[in-house]
């Protein structure tokens, strides 16, 4: 994941959970997220919520929660009023699962139980709270790919003579023919395998960030 790659994808999480408190501040109190459309900040609402559906889409297990964002912004809480609440409450127990796919993260999965069980007493603070908790999941594990990427920045020379400052320098025989695990492509290059676990496991760059 290259650093342009790196950045939007922390700008549209950063946005996403923000833009709640934003509509709170702007708009005033609603009983629900989905209740500020038709107010003034009814385009940051469609906004985030198609940004924040394409970055899923582009996650691994995070198709479904994309899908149904996206239905829940095309079919809006006064036109639609019950297939809208269907498809947020799908959206949330999708997301629920894609979250609780990952063995890690215990606090935020906590927080995000948390969340849910406030919807019932406050849909807003709920929301707000299971909202949050995704941002984190998907911060911390961005941040950590980052860096994974960082550790493999080097570049591929035959004269290790040849080491920048700040540069890891693998030689040419280092390199190998592999099956990416993911993409199932073949691949020559520097393998990343960060799984100390899975030591069979091997990954192209390009599917590097797509690691659970």
């Amino acid at each position: 994941m290259n650093n342009k790659g790196y950045t939007w994808r922390i700008i549209i999480i950063i946005f996403s959970m923000l833009y709640p408190f934003l509509c709170l501040l702007l708009a005033g109190y609603n009983k629900s997220l989905s209740s500020y459309w038709g107010s003034s900040v009814e385009p940051i609402f469609i906004i985030a919520n198609i940004l924040v559906a394409y970055f899923f889409f582009t996650t691994k297990n995070w198709k479904m929660p994309s899908i149904f964002l996206i239905l829940v912004t095309a079919f809006n809480n006064i036109l639609y009023p019950n297939i809208h609440n269907v498809f947020a409450i799908c959206f949330f127990l999708v997301s629920f699962r894609a979250l609780f796919n990952n063995k890690r993260y215990l606090l935020i999965k906590l927080l995000y139980l948390i969340g849910a069980f406030t919807m019932i007493i406050n849909l807003l603070i709920g929301e707000i709270i299971c909202i949050l908790a995704i941002g984190l999941y998907h911060t911390f594990k961005l941040n950590k790919l980052n860096k994974l990427m960082n550790m493999k920045n080097l570049i591929i020379i035959s004269d290790p003579g040849d080491e920048q400052p700040g540069q890891h320098i693998y030689s040419s025989d280092e390199m190998e023919l592999f099956i990416c695990t993911i993409c199932k492509n073949n691949v020559y290059g520097i393998t990343n395998n960060f799984n100390s676990v899975k030591l069979n496991v091997k990954y192209c760059d390009g599917c590097l960030f797509k690691i659970k």
